[in-house]
């Protein structure tokens, strides 16, 4: 293959490339990880691939830490698969195009997949050095985490020993994380009939954008501006004045086309339930205001037609480092929605673990 960056003395950047140019979407990752045990067969190494496409890989301790505890590192083979409008990339096929633009990596009209291809590549040139000095290695590379982190649910960990892990999945460079958010994340849905629309009727288009938008755990407490919330408000300013029914309503990436019209009152109960909806900052680390321990996001929303009948739904998301607020928050958003006649439907929840005071990986 062509690649596009200078490899000497980094080896992490041509295992980068490699990945880039193998299409890993999540639920398809099985030709990064034959890859990754391709890799693995080369060098001898002990590895274990799963039916899910979870691979294993273990790296002997360096002469002299034999006796050392082994550590665990972790990363994720799946990535982020965003791509700009008109774009004609196939993720589940397509390598993604690199190229470099003042001094940064980019991948053509598509995501870069650093996400976690810049863990991958590590764990990879880390087991590829053997000069580096370290303990014994037990590299885990999963599969399905944009997705719920599904990998790891299926994972036989009889064969793993580590007590101790390093998971590359981090989100800002030479800062180590030492707790994570538990997560739950689903869609509430309701369905609402619909009735035809006059051929009197005036058609208007409410747009927002040109927002900074941001991920969910990291830019959750920078007060940025939903759109989706944003359309809510302009919808519900209308809705004061004039008899306004909602044909289309979209948000994230999500798009359809619906032919019909909602009734006015179910219209008026949506957007109402649209603007109730918490989103952002619930409670944030009192000595540091700007980290955020709990928080809600209002990320996708969708309206769906079959026949005479819709379906629209909201994709919601609640992450806290503090267990209590989990099922608090959790029973609040149930009230709040069960009285707009919503649903929850559970599509993943998984914990967290907070810092130790005391921990060996925390003082290195």
């Amino acid at each position: 293959m062509k690649y596009v960056l200078n490899h000497e003395g980094k080896l992490y950047r041509k295992f980068f490339e490699e990945i880039a140019a193998i299409p890993h979407e999540s639920f398809h990752e099985k030709e990064l990880s034959d890859y990754i045990v391709r890799f693995a067969e080369k060098r001898g190494l002990w590895h274990r691939q799963d039916e899910i496409w979870n691979v294993i890989v273990k790296k002997p301790a360096a002469p002299g830490y034999e006796d050392h505890a082994p550590v665990m590192l972790q990363g994720h083979m799946d990535m982020v698969c965003v791509k700009r409008p008109g774009s004609n990339h196939n993720f589940e096929t397509d390598p993604l195009q690199l190229y470099t633009e003042d001094g940064f990596l980019r991948a053509r009209d598509t995501t870069l997949g650093a996400d976690c291809g810049h863990g991958i590549s590590y764990m990879l040139s880390i087991l590829a050095d053997d000069e580096l000095e370290h303990p014994p290695l037990e590299c885990l590379f999963t599969v399905q985490e944009e997705v719920g982190v599904g990998g790891p649910k299926h994972l036989d960990y009889s064969c793993l020993s580590a007590k101790r892990l390093i998971f590359t999945d981090s989100m800002e460079e030479g800062k180590p994380e030492l707790s994570t958010t538990s997560v739950l994340g689903g869609t509430y849905t309701k369905d609402v009939p619909l009735e035809p629309v006059s051929k009197d009727s005036l058609f208007f288009k409410i747009r927002a954008g040109g927002l900074a938008g941001g991920h969910a755990a990291v830019d959750i407490n920078k007060g940025r501006a939903n759109a989706v919330k944003i359309l809510a408000r302009a919808a519900y300013r209308l809705m004061k004045t004039q008899d306004i029914r909602i044909c289309r309503f979209w948000g994230g990436t999500l798009k359809n086309n619906i032919p019909l019209a909602m009734t006015k009152e179910d219209s008026r109960l949506l957007i109402s339930w649209l603007l109730e909806i918490p989103s952002g900052t619930y409670a944030a680390d009192p000595e540091d205001p700007s980290f955020p321990l709990t928080s809600r996001n209002l990320g996708t929303t969708e309206l769906v037609a079959k026949e005479n009948l819709a379906r629209f739904t909201a994709g919601y998301m609640i992450r806290t480092s503090i267990k209590s607020h989990m099922e608090m928050l959790f029973d609040e958003m149930q009230i709040l929605c069960g009285l707009f006649g919503a649903r929850w439907e559970k599509e993943y929840d998984y914990p967290g673990y907070r810092t130790e005071p005391i921990s060996i990986l925390s003082v290195c």
